[in-house]
């Protein structure tokens, strides 16, 4: 009699606990994939990379793939935003982080300290150089502008102002700017007035009719090349690239006058400059190709 109560009690539990398996597998099967989603924290994605605080990740900032971060980023903006993140993983944002709108860009914070904003130029530069490299040249330009703004008035850093402005120069002219762009080639001529910002202003005006004051400027360009060449050691390729870049500055001058052989000279000058260069550097082929 017991051995038989024994034998139904057991029967009982094995179909007891068997029912209870069959009921749970499928949250227990569920469990590791709703755990693991639950470990995808698009805020902490955004956090971990953000340097500069403003919110979202550049392309200067993400450590991985180009392919990768085009991929995230949902809006197309160039930037990874905790939403993206949210979207491409499939998940949902807090409601705090979700009516949160981050500022656009982290140079609208205030500015405490001159190097605070040299700081933040700097890396302007290096995300706009990021944007530019992606064919992204209206990210690229917005970026370049809000570095020079950060930089008006700064005279403790000529190298970093120069640098922007003559930048900034290249992408307004290429945007169709050319009056934006002598602006800024003017800025980076007054921070450092070297051949290479000379030339660029002289480009500038001859594009706009300035004819004289691109003479005035070119005046000053060669006059400060051969100031270089005497007083300072420079390696023979950086000679070689700024003669060539004044042979070609005297020849855009010398067409503007109608002078078309002595054009044709200098051009052929700045094709020998290009060659010895090519010799010395085999990197700078590409750009004596587009010179030819």
């Amino acid at each position: 009699m017991s051995k038989t109560i024994d034998f139904r009690w057991t029967c009982r539990c094995v179909l007891g606990v068997a029912l209870v398996m069959l009921v749970s597998g499928p949250v227990f099967l569920l469990a590791p994939a709703c755990q693991a989603q639950s470990q995808k924290d698009p805020v902490k994605a955004v956090a971990r990379r953000d340097a500069d605080g403003d919110g979202k990740i550049s392309r200067g900032e993400w450590d991985k793939s180009g392919k990768a971060f085009n991929k995230i980023d949902k809006d197309g903006d160039g930037f990874l935003s905790a939403d993206d993140f949210a979207k491409h993983w499939g998940v949902a944002l807090p409601e705090k982080t979700r009516s949160e709108k981050p500022p656009r860009s982290f140079s609208q914070k205030p500015v405490t300290t001159v190097q605070d904003a040299v700081d933040r130029a700097t890396r302007l530069l290096a995300e706009s150089s990021a944007a530019y490299k992606n064919n992204q040249s209206g990210e690229a330009l917005k970026l370049i502008r809000e570095a020079a703004q950060l930089l008006e008035g700064n005279r403790t850093a000529p190298r970093l102002v120069q640098k922007v402005y003559l930048i900034l120069g290249k992408r307004e002219y290429g945007a169709g700017n050319p009056l934006s762009a002598i602006a800024a080639a003017e800025v980076a001529v007054a921070a450092r007035p070297g051949p290479a910002n000379l030339s660029e202003l002289v480009r500038y005006n001859l594009s706009v009719g300035r004819l004289k004051k691109a003479e005035d400027v070119a005046e000053k360009a060669r006059a400060s090349m051969q100031r270089l060449f005497q007083k300072s050691r420079l390696p023979e390729d950086k000679r070689l690239a700024m003669a060539r870049d004044i042979a070609l500055m005297d020849a855009s001058l010398l067409e503007k006058q109608g002078l078309w052989s002595d054009a044709e000279l200098k051009i052929r000058e700045a094709l020998e400059f290009g060659r010895k260069l090519v010799n010395l550097k085999p990197e700078s082929q590409l750009s004596f190709f587009k010179l030819q």
